[in-house]
């Protein structure tokens, strides 16, 4: 797939709008106050935009968490992994 940061490969010409959902609006809709046994997150270098916001405390529900941190110019993979931690969750 493409990524929005990079300016994608597809054609320049199309466009598209799409809903954006927080990390904990998903978790609400599917899985209410249940504990998240796995999770796997594939953001595409929105790993600051998600876990740098308010919107992602369903993240502690998260027994096991799957993600890649991409490098994104002017961040350090640090500032995500220090929310993470403070999630619980460790190295």
């Amino acid at each position: 797939g493409d990524s929005i940061y990079a300016g994608g490969t597809g054609d320049a010409a199309r466009t598209a709008s799409i809903e954006g959902r927080t990390l904990d609006d998903l978790c609400e809709a599917y899985f209410g106050t249940e504990a998240i046994d796995v999770c796997k997150i594939d953001v595409d270098g929105a790993e600051f935009e998600v876990f740098l916001g308010d919107n992602h405390a369903s993240i502690s529900r998260v027994r096991y968490l799957i993600m890649e941190i991409h490098n994104v110019e002017g961040r350090r993979a640090e500032e995500v992994i220090s929310v993470l931690e403070r999630a619980g969750f460790s190295r």
